[in-house]
């Protein structure tokens, strides 16, 4: 499916075209993010016409038609659409899709065609290395699990939810799991260090295949839990996507798997209904936070 926003009262106006593939129809991987994603663009384009009248170049007011293209969270739609979008369209402003796994595809294409993209919602850093013209708005994958690590080392004032005997309570094994995606892979690489810097013993670690149905993921996550049952680790870490999250939570409740701590990357997502899917399984899961006052990550990636 294809949707679009423009404003049709600035006929005599010109206009700017900007695009992108979205997941807005169910029920494939990304679809509650989607969801979510376009809701977000449509309020913000209708604040953008009603109250700035459209967008102002150079002294010329121009209305903005936004296309959005239905990529069923697919590489290869990803492709085909944006494809279309520049080769057909002659769209040069881009959008990017949601996950590092799907942008990692637009913005080949996007930079190969000289034209131009802005990602809110891929965190990997192949996206944007040696791609000057596509430009990310999140903190690189391979930090997000830096401040789950720092709770650990006893500075729990900059975390409000967690009690101070955890400054007495340092896990002594770690175990990670990981999604086989761009980001996820990312995110976790950074485990072993994070750990061998704590005196961490890592004891081991599992790849979830990607793009399986539920029925093959939950096999998948059976084996992983059974994994965890006999290794018993202090600390574990998931770097996973919402439905894999939600769904590894359910099946270690329904095994009775219940590790000391729990760290998982992307678990509340965009999902409204996190703890009705939950209940109270859901409420001791630590998350990432990306957003900090200060940010000392530097890098070719980051520009600095």
């Amino acid at each position: 499916g294809e949707v679009s926003f423009w404003a049709p009262r600035m006929s005599n106006a010109p206009t700017v075209h900007v695009g992108t593939a979205l997941t807005t129809e169910c029920c494939s991987q990304y679809f509650e993010t989607g969801k979510v994603q376009l809701q977000a663009y449509r309020l913000f384009f209708q604040w953008l016409h009603s109250t700035k009248g459209g967008l102002t170049i150079n002294g010329t007011l121009h209305k903005v038609q936004a296309t959005f293209i239905n990529d069923d969270s697919d590489k290869q739609q990803v492709g085909i659409i944006f494809e279309h979008l520049i080769n057909e369209r002659n769209i040069r402003l881009f959008l990017a899709p949601y996950s590092s796994t799907l942008t990692h595809v637009a913005a080949e294409l996007v930079q190969t065609k000289g034209a131009l993209m802005v990602s809110g919602g891929a965190a990997a850093t192949n996206v944007f290395r040696g791609r000057p013209n596509i430009f990310g708005l999140l903190a690189p994958a391979t930090s997000y699990l830096r401040n789950v690590f720092k709770a650990l080392d006893g500075n729990v004032s900059e975390f409000r939810t967690l009690p101070t005997s955890w400054a007495s309570a340092t896990p002594k094994t770690v175990f990670y799991f990981q999604e086989d995606l761009a980001f996820t892979r990312a995110t976790c690489s950074q485990v072993p260090a994070y750990a061998a810097a704590r005196s961490m013993e890592v004891i081991g670690n599992y790849t979830l295949a990607s793009g399986k149905g539920s029925r093959e993921r939950k096999v998948d996550l059976e084996m992983l839990v059974r994994i965890l049952d006999v290794l018993q680790p202090d600390f574990l870490i998931g770097c996973t996507y919402d439905v894999t999250c939600k769904s590894f939570l359910k099946e270690s409740e329904s095994l009775r798997v219940y590790p000391k701590a729990l760290a998982m990357t992307t678990c509340i997502g965009s999902s409204a209904t996190y703890f009705e899917d939950l209940g109270d399984r859901g409420r001791y899961v630590l998350d990432s936070m990306i957003w900090m006052q200060s940010w000392d990550v530097e890098g070719d990636d980051m520009g600095a």
